[in-house]
């Protein structure tokens, strides 16, 4: 084989790698109303539900930003019936509603080989299911859902100026994960690192402390309000 012919083999090759590893790094983060959510070198969890979250880039490179959400598998009932709609800024739609990728549950290898892309960094699922399982015992997957906002409208690289995301209404399921992706077109330019995805750690049917409290005070006031009722007969 001719050294012109080898060339014209592995060009596309290595162009291919160059876009994998040229990939802008996104990491979560939270936003007002929502406590700080802090990289915490193996997860970004948060314990607000539902959060206010953004996803910063590591470059200023403008793409089409796409929103994945892993709910766990014991969590939905129905994958095909789950819908949740979360709104959007700084990206060209205000909201976008979630689309699920497959009925069968993401329980082997890794996102990015999941959802049909070459990306780095990579996203097993051997990273992250320990840390569901760690609110969420009983997962043993994840049902995948998507959200497309069409093009970032400033610097994806400024926090001021990333998307950010809330939920319009609902809540997020306990021990769920959310992704950020940009894309050009079929090209990924920027991907979630292992630590910057978030983790939903609070159930909310679970009252908070303060909640608790109230709740508590309340049940002992008709308690005697009861029997005083009864005494006074």
């Amino acid at each position: 084989m001719s050294l012109n012919k080898i060339v014209l083999v592995f060009l596309p090759i290595v162009y291919l790698n160059m876009q994998v590893m040229n990939a802008d790094t996104l990491r979560g983060f939270c936003v007002s109303q929502t406590p700080t959510c802090t990289d915490d070198g193996t997860i970004t969890p948060t314990s607000a539900n539902p959060p206010n979250f953004g996803f910063q880039s590591s470059g200023t490179t403008q793409g089409e930003f796409e929103l994945v959400l892993l709910a766990p598998n014991n969590e939905i009932v129905s994958p095909g019936a789950f819908s949740l709609k979360i709104d959007g800024s700084n990206v060209t739609k205000a909201s976008a509603t979630s689309t699920l990728v497959s009925t069968t549950a993401f329980t082997s290898g890794k996102l990015e080989n999941y959802l049909g892309l070459s990306y780095t960094p990579s996203n097993p699922l051997n990273h992250y299911l320990p840390l569901t399982q760690s609110v969420d015992a009983l997962a043993t997957g994840y049902y995948v859902y998507t959200f497309n906002f069409g093009m970032e409208a400033g610097d994806p690289k400024n926090i001021n100026t990333a998307p950010t995301f809330s939920l319009d209404g609902g809540i997020l399921p306990l021990g769920s994960l959310l992704f950020g992706l940009e894309f050009n077109g079929d090209q990924v330019l920027g991907a979630t690192t292992p630590s910057g995805a978030i983790l939903e750690t609070k159930n909310p049917a679970v009252p908070e402390p303060a909640t608790a409290g109230l709740l508590g005070a309340a049940l002992v006031g008709c308690y005697f309000i009861r029997k005083k009722v009864r005494v006074g007969r």
